[in-house]
Formats: structure tokens, C-alpha cells, sequence
């Protein structure tokens, strides 16, 4: 229970605008409780990209697919559109896994929104019209599914 309230306040901070808060190094024993299991020698599955081969990467399909297939927790990217709204998204460009084109930094999250996430993934049909997920979503997926998130902030632009 720990686990998801420090990752949850460290998400929220990032979330709420303090991308350059600097955070002091956590123990040993700490780290070993958020991303490990009890049992130490029973490693976790972390599925990449929210698991992002079985559905759309960075989405709450993915997230939710990667729970199925019997992961502990999930890594995504964690991005910033232009005005500023915390999503799911790796990508500096839209063009790789989406229906859109253009610089992440250049797009509001309403235009982020209308894109389908699913247009260039080897399941399309499946999850045709799967949304970029924002953060809060994944957060609060993970929550629902008793997950660990892992996040890894991008930083394309010069905010």
C-alpha cells in the first residue's frame, strides 16, 4: 500500500507543473518495496510501454491487456502536450503510433484527444478509436487494477 502512495504523490507533483523539482535519492529498502514483491526472489513483470505490443502503447487498452497477461506493474512515458495536460505518449512526433501528424509540442490536448492511438498498431481493428490516455487515467487504471507504474518523463520541447 505504500508503494501506491509514494508513486502516486510522485506522480501528482510531476502532474501538477514541477517538472524541475529536483527529489532526493530513496533508499535501498525503499526502492526494493515500490518496484519489487515481498518474496525478493520473486521477480516482478513490468510490461513496457503500458504493454504495448498486445494494444496500443501508452494506452488504458495496453494497461489493461498487460494486467491479463499477468504483469505486477506497467512502465509509460509520460509527456506534455502544449497547454500543458500530463499523457501516456513516447514520441516527440504523432506520425509513429497515431493518426496524426506533427510535433507533440505543438498540439493541444483537445487536438491530442481526436487522434485515434490505434491507427498504425498490428491490432488496429481491435482497438480502433483508443484515445491517448492522460496521466490521471493511467494513474487511477492502475489504482482500479492494484498495478505499479513506473514513469518515464520525456521532455521534447524547452518548457
Amino acid at each position: 500500500m505504500f508503494s501506491i502512495y509514494l508513486s502516486t504523490i510522485v506522480v501528482l507533483a510531476v502532474a501538477a507543473g514541477f517538472k524541475y523539482l529536483a527529489f532526493e535519492p530513496v533508499g535501498e529498502d525503499t526502492s526494493r518495496r515500490v518496484l519489487f514483491k515481498e518474496n525478493l526472489n520473486d521477480l516482478p513483470v513490468y510490461a513496457h510501454r503500458g504493454g504495448g505490443h498486445d494494444a496500443p502503447e501508452n494506452t488504458i487498452a495496453a494497461i489493461r491487456e498487460a494486467k491479463k497477461n499477468g504483469a505486477d506493474g506497467i512502465e509509460v512515458d509520460l509527456s506534455f502536450t502544449k497547454d500543458n495536460i500530463a499523457i501516456l505518449f513516447h514520441d516527440e512526433t504523432m506520425e509513429r503510433t497515431t493518426n496524426g501528424m506533427g510535433s507533440l509540442a505543438s498540439k493541444t490536448f483537445m487536438e491530442i484527444r481526436e487522434l485515434d492511438a490505434a491507427s498504425n498498431h498490428i491490432y488496429r481493428d481491435r482497438y480502433k478509436g483508443e484515445k491517448i490516455a492522460t496521466l490521471e487515467e493511467g494513474i487511477e487504471e492502475c489504482l482500479k487494477l492494484k498495478m505499479k507504474l513506473i514513469l518515464d518523463v520525456k521532455e521534447y520541447d524547452s518548457r
